[in-house]
């Protein structure tokens, strides 16, 4: 079972927003192997999975828990959840 930093189950909440992935500021871009947004990704959503050693994120699947955002070692983060309804 997947849950955030604060013990909250992560997989029982309905999608409260959408991730999106920068791939051009993603660690793996230059060459740094890393794999944390896919890893911390709830298990029972995966929204995000590595092919090859690339994250590839699937939308439909996101339901923007926030904890890929959370996790990831970039600097400014590869990531960012945008709240269902916001433009």
């Amino acid at each position: 079972m997947s849950n955030d930093p604060n013990g909250n189950n992560c997989s029982k909440v309905g999608p409260i927003g959408k991730a999106h992935l920068d791939l051009d500021a993603c660690l793996t871009s230059e060459r740094i192997i890393c794999d944390r947004c896919a890893v911390t990704c709830p298990e029972e959503v995966k929204a995000i999975t590595m092919r090859g050693r690339r994250p590839v994120l699937d939308p439909q699947r996101c339901i923007g828990c926030g904890l890929c955002v959370l996790y990831c070692e970039a600097d400014p983060k590869a990531l960012e959840v945008v709240p269902l309804g916001a433009k």
